[in-house]
């Protein structure tokens, strides 16, 4: 399978899109299954979705469990315990060619994700990509 078929394959079957919020200062996660205090984000996702937002209130993430081979931001699971896991932001990884240029202030973060992450992506997935960011 060539790197184009792959991507077409990940985009047609593996993908799913979750939308954030930002109000008085705070970001949520739009996960209508969870309380907005479940789907508030906190320890670095926070600051990763001011990042990611520039400047907005909203920001919609496509993103798939696994390795995109061109993926604008690549997190790899670090930790993981019963009420969430830690996430570092890649820079590189030989399994995505295609990984946009990430910024030297981002390269590198941490950032903490709850069990939310379940509802969406089934399970704490040893990568998150985030393929588009609008």
């Amino acid at each position: 399978m060539t790197l184009e078929e792959k991507c077409k394959f990940i985009l047609d079957n593996k993908t799913k899109t979750i939308s954030f919020y930002k109000e008085k200062g705070m970001w949520y996660a739009n996960v209508p299954e969870h309380t907005k205090e479940e789907n508030e984000m906190v320890c670095g996702a926070d600051i990763f979705l001011d990042f990611l937002s520039i400047g907005k209130k909203h920001v919609t993430l496509e993103v798939a469990d696994d390795i995109y081979p061109k993926p604008s931001y690549l997190l790899q699971r670090i930790h993981h315990d019963d009420v969430g896991a830690t996430y570092q932001i890649l820079s590189h990884h030989h399994d995505a060619p295609g990984l946009a240029y990430c910024p030297p202030e981002a390269d590198g973060q941490k950032l903490w994700l709850c069990n939310v992450v379940h509802t969406v992506l089934g399970e704490h997935p040893e990568y998150i990509s985030i393929i588009s960011v609008r």
